[in-house]
């Protein structure tokens, strides 16, 4: 990790192979895993909020823990835009939020209008290593709180949307607190990502992947 770092892109969270990213962190669900290309990249591995009637998840990712690649647990989290009740999300998400603890490995986490839930469980965990939201999208005054809570908060696909929630909530955010990703979309490359950041915050983009690289070193790779 250390050589031509001004010339790294890291994709902090994506499900699928990236060419532009010198450092990709696959997402996998339990139900989907795919050994061969975990053999090749970083990744990380959890059940999403979308998939909790999986059976037998704690038992996959407890064979895969100390696997070299594995990163972080998730994306996992809590989800209140769809059917399964909130209860039932808990549930999942303390266990998985338990064995991140047992096994010091960052979350990466899918939150839909649950940030105070968040917030709370994060209070009740500060022991943690890293809390880090995915596709962040929400209202700047949001994403304040959220970085006062410790949060870490990774923007996307929606930084090429003018005046979008995650454009304004980038202005005001903490670079020492920031990822980068492509998340699903397969038609947007991570050097967009990059340069639509790096124009918001009107710095250069080397210094921006300097400062992604430094997050990264801090957050996965420092024992």
């Amino acid at each position: 990790m250390n050589g031509n770092s001004d010339a790294v892109f890291i994709d902090i969270h994506c499900h699928h192979s990236s060419n532009q990213a010198a450092l990709a962190l696959i997402s996998f669900d339990v139900s989907e895993f795919d050994q061969q290309l975990a053999e090749k990249q970083f990744y990380s591995l959890g059940l999403h909020p979308w998939f909790i009637e999986q059976q037998d998840w704690q038992a996959e990712l407890q064979a895969m823990v100390n696997h070299r690649n594995l990163l972080a647990i998730g994306e996992c989290g809590l989800d209140k835009a769809i059917s399964t009740p909130l209860a039932e999300q808990l549930t999942v998400f303390e266990q998985q939020i338990q064995l991140a603890k047992q096994w010091n490995k960052p979350l990466i986490i899918h939150c839909v209008r649950a940030f105070n839930e968040l917030i709370q469980l994060k209070q009740a965990n500060p022991d943690l290593k890293a809390w880090i939201i995915h596709g962040y999208n929400a209202k700047p005054p949001m994403a304040q709180q959220l970085i006062k809570h410790g949060f870490y908060l990774s923007l996307g696909k929606a930084l090429l949307t003018e005046n979008s929630n995650a454009q304004q909530s980038l202005l005001s955010l903490p670079l020492e607190r920031l990822f980068l990703e492509t998340d699903a979309a397969n038609d947007i490359s991570i050097s967009a990502i990059y340069a639509a950041a790096a124009k918001i915050v009107e710095i250069d983009v080397s210094t921006l992947k300097l400062q992604i690289l430094a997050n990264f070193q801090r957050v996965f790779l420092h024992d």
